[in-house]
């Protein structure tokens, strides 16, 4: 009986340390497989290039903010934390002292959302409405501009200018109408104006696809009335040579 009972508690004994043999193993490969995990983020995180400083006299802010935003997620970066630390570190010097004048407490309480806000507000236009307006309505296509470039620099100022309705659930824009009666009006080119003076409402895409039809058109009709002429080359009759 007394064997008996030894067996059953050897075979107990080996059963437990078994288990706890097999527990440890486990409980170590999840801490390597952890630690790896967390070498790689540490090793992505440090992989992250930077980004450009902030420029007011060559950018918006409201443009530099949407390739930030860009760049943060092409590379992963979507804590907020992690975004106010890399955006105090790339704005640049001039930036940086502006943000801490602007947020006494940028340090200890300031978001990454405090800093986007805070700019935004700094650097944001205010303008008077109808100044805008006067300023889109002055718009020209420059020498090297194309038609869509022109209308996507109209687009961009139109909130300021107020063809936007405020209130979206009205979804009331005339946006597209003045950006077309703009461009047919101040057009340099008269047989794109004529085209279009002879349809009762274009459209704005039908505006735009004829102003790109003329382009090209003229940009060709100037290609050919400017071809170097051909040099035709006669052969020398050997009987009209002075020698011959």
């Amino acid at each position: 009986m007394s064997e008996d009972l030894a067996k059953v508690l050897k075979t107990f004994i080996k059963c437990q340390q078994e288990q706890t043999q097999a527990l440890i193993q486990s409980q170590q490969h999840q801490q390597r497989m952890l630690m790896e995990s967390m070498t790689q983020l540490f090793s992505n995180a440090n992989l992250v290039p930077a980004f450009e400083h902030f420029d007011p006299a060559k950018e918006e802010f409201g443009s530099y903010h949407k390739r930030l935003e860009h760049h943060f997620s092409s590379h992963g970066i979507i804590h907020e934390v992690d975004k106010k630390s890399r955006m105090l570190s790339w704005v640049g010097s001039a930036t940086f002292s502006l943000l801490e004048k602007l947020l006494p407490k940028l340090h200890s309480e300031g978001t990454y959302e405090d800093l986007i806000k805070a700019l935004s507000d700094f650097y944001g236009k205010v303008i008077h409405y109808i100044h805008a307006r006067v300023e889109f309505n002055r718009c020209c296509l420059k020498p090297s501009q194309t038609y869509r470039e022109l209308m996507a620099e109209h687009r961009d100022s139109t909130k300021m200018s107020r063809y936007v309705c405020p209130n979206s659930s009205y979804q009331c824009s005339l946006v597209d109408e003045n950006i077309r009666d703009v461009i047919i009006i101040r057009s340099p080119h008269r047989d794109f104006q004529a085209a279009l003076l002879q349809k009762k409402a274009p459209t704005f895409e039908q505006a735009l696809s004829i102003a790109e039809v003329m382009v090209i058109t003229s940009r060709t009709i100037n290609v050919i009335e400017n071809e170097e002429p051909v040099l035709q080359v006669n052969k020398l009759d050997p009987k009209d040579s002075p020698n011959g």
